[in-house]
């Protein structure tokens, strides 16, 4: 089911900004060619559930920032679900993995997965001896 919205106002006006549909992001990228989809305007019919990454600067203009915000739409409203202030030009790469693991429905990898359940006993006997 698809709802027509007013896309979010994200970031100064003075400086350039930009949002998207996001559809997947591509964790083998590092540029914000990772996230993948199509930008919208000002206005945009778009199906309930879908993502929007909203790319946009924030401070003076000798000293300002990326700011990076996705939202979800829901079928009453638009919902911020995620919001991170970068501290470099290098953006997609700090907030790729926090948005994919969102949009792409991924699970964090646990680092002990990859082990046993007697290597994992055994490491806690270690431990303990």
């Amino acid at each position: 089911m698809k709802r027509i919205i007013d896309v979010p106002e994200f970031g100064d006006y003075r400086f350039k900004k930009w949002a998207k549909h996001l559809t997947k992001v591509n964790r083998e990228l590092t540029t914000g060619y990772a996230f993948e989809g199509s930008f919208l305007n000002v206005k945009a019919d778009i199906e309930i559930g879908s993502y929007i990454l909203c790319y946009g600067r924030e401070g003076s203009r000798a000293n300002n920032t990326p700011v990076v915000a996705l939202y979800l739409v829901g079928t009453d409203s638009i919902e911020q679900v995620y919001k991170k202030s970068c501290k470099t030009e290098m953006w997609a790469l700090e907030v790729r993995d926090e948005i994919a693991l969102i949009v792409n429905n991924e699970e964090e990898m646990n680092p002990l997965a990859g082990f046993t359940l007697e290597q994992l006993q055994a490491e806690i006997a270690r431990r303990k001896a």
